[in-house]
């Protein structure tokens, strides 16, 4: 498939400034290891990261709508430490990135090595995790860490709010 820079941007929502972040989020290690130039593992370990807090962002402000502040001006919530750390967990599970990888078509982008494309790495769900994290953390890098910027990406690839309507803790 071709790399098609505007199309990927319009299912992010997001155009980036330096466009080369976006195709190198898509760049496999494989494919630099046969090619030379960056790849987008050290975006996945931003994205992941990002991620994490994103998730406990949006976490805390659910709690805000109801009564996180109780009458002492501390914070509280509704769930407790576990029940958080389970939510979380569900949000950004592999099996989860990978699907809304798969709902927007985006493996079909991946720069892969010759391996790699023999191999059909694309469709394991590891891969596509990788590239949900890379795209977030190329994101991040692209609009200098507003976190507004990439709060309405992940809102926008993940869906946490209606994956959260159908959890019961």
């Amino acid at each position: 498939m071709q790399f098609d820079l505007t199309h990927i941007q319009n299912i992010l929502d997001y155009t980036f400034n330096n466009q080369e972040l976006l195709r190198q989020a898509f760049i496999r290690r494989s494919y630099s290891v046969e090619n030379g130039g960056e790849n987008n593992e050290v975006l996945e370990f931003i994205g992941d990261s990002i991620l994490d807090l994103i998730i406990v962002k949006l976490l805390t402000s659910i709690n805000l709508q109801i009564d996180c502040i109780n009458k002492n001006s501390q914070f509280h919530s509704r769930y407790n430490e576990n029940q958080l750390t389970e939510i979380k967990k569900v949000l950004v599970e592999r099996k989860m990135l990978a699907r809304k990888i798969d709902e927007f078509g985006l493996a079909n982008y991946l720069i892969m090595g010759k391996g790699e494309i023999k191999n059909k790495a694309q469709n394991e769900d590891s891969v596509k995790e990788d590239l949900f994290e890379a795209v977030i953390g190329a994101v991040a890098l692209d609009s200098k860490w507003d976190i507004e910027s990439v709060t309405n990406v992940v809102n926008r690839l993940l869906k946490p709010l209606e994956i959260l309507k159908n959890i019961e803790i």
